[in-house]
């Protein structure tokens, strides 16, 4: 709200491991937004956080086959992302402005999001930004196919899984190694 650069939107984004990851050392990346790399194009351009879209390859590659990339689109852009065979869950999560999404051209504003039906073939998410442009974080990845217990800040595959966790931190032993902490600039 007061911060010296104007407003500043801040997004936690955390990815579900597969069952034999689960308890695998803590990493956490603080990216630097000059450390992130841009697709700049005639409508707009694309920040690409985790994975590979059109060709630019990220920071950050996690072990998952993820996408994550924050679209700002200039005031009538369009565009066609395309999303690869496997990324089956696709998300996209409006936080400015507003647009329409899909062959359906399903209209969304800030605040809104949208899950797109799941395919397991190569797709593509049309979208085109509003008379105010559009921005939105674009999700996608490959399901894990692996049951999803979640309590409290837990998010396991079963519920014995969940109990030794609580376990684990109330007898102050959860905490198996340091994180791996990067700054990337």
């Amino acid at each position: 709200t007061n911060h010296p650069g104007g407003p500043m939107h801040g997004f936690q984004l955390w990815i579900n491991l597969p069952a034999k990851h689960k308890m695998d050392p803590p990493s956490y990346n603080d990216i630097a937004a000059s450390a992130i790399p841009k697709v700049q194009r005639p409508w707009g351009e694309a920040a690409i956080i985790a994975g590979t879209v059109d060709g630019i390859h990220a920071p950050v590659q996690p072990i998952c086959d993820v996408q994550y990339a924050d679209f700002m689109v200039q005031p009538g852009g369009t565009f066609v992302h395309d999303v690869p065979q496997g990324l089956e869950t696709v998300i996209v999560h409006v936080y400015e402005g507003d647009g329409t999404f899909g062959t359906t051209k399903t209209a969304a504003r800030d605040g809104d999001c949208l899950i797109f039906k799941p395919t397991t073939a190569a797709s593509t998410v049309a979208f085109q930004a509003g008379p105010d442009g559009l921005s939105f974080m674009f999700l996608a990845g490959r399901p894990l196919r692996e049951p999803v217990v979640w309590h409290g800040p837990f998010v396991m595959n079963t519920r014995e899984e969940i109990s030794d966790c609580f376990r684990d931190l109330q007898a102050g032993t959860f905490i198996k190694s340091k994180g791996a902490y990067r700054r990337l600039t």
